[in-house]
């Protein structure tokens, strides 16, 4: 992770892109009003790492599949990015073309309700799973399987 010599940060800046009339931007902006930026920049970062140690063990068992991190502008809620619509590849989109895709790559209402449905029925006895969950080959700090890691008062 980077370091910064300057713990009060008054002098120091970010480059950050904005997207400003359709297109994108870049502008130096004080470090101090771009910290969530950097924390978005080191989770990301830390995410992707995780990424390609998936995909890593998805080709040694020889799986063609591959995992990829989506575009950080890609369904923002919030932030400089929550009025604009973005592919997963941070391809800008109109109001029309996201309301046709957004269902490619985000779950619909079906599969929501096929989530629910699936977990309807909660699952308490120490080494049962529920229906969606695989068990495990072995318990956590060599406890067993069927061990109560989490007492729930019914």
């Amino acid at each position: 992770e980077d370091t910064f010599d300057e713990h009060i940060v008054k002098n120091a800046y970010y480059n950050m892109e904005f997207f400003e009339d359709g297109k994108p931007v870049t502008k130096d902006v004080l470090m101090r009003n771009a910290m969530n930026e950097v924390l978005r920049d080191w989770y990301v970062g830390d995410c992707a790492a995780g990424v390609v140690r998936w995909n890593r063990i998805f080709e040694a068992h020889g799986m063609s599949d591959r995992l990829k991190l989506p575009d950080r502008k890609f369904h923002r809620g919030i932030g400089m990015y929550s009025g604009f619509h973005f592919d997963p590849d941070g391809v800008p989109l109109t109001a029309g073309q996201w309301e046709k895709r957004k269902y490619d790559w985000l779950p619909s209402e079906a599969d929501s309700e096929y989530l629910l449905s699936i977990m309807a029925e909660p699952v308490y006895e120490p080494g049962t799973f529920a229906n969606y969950i695989a068990p495990p080959r072995r318990g956590v700090n060599q406890q067993p399987v069927a061990f109560e890691y989490v007492r729930t008062e019914q």
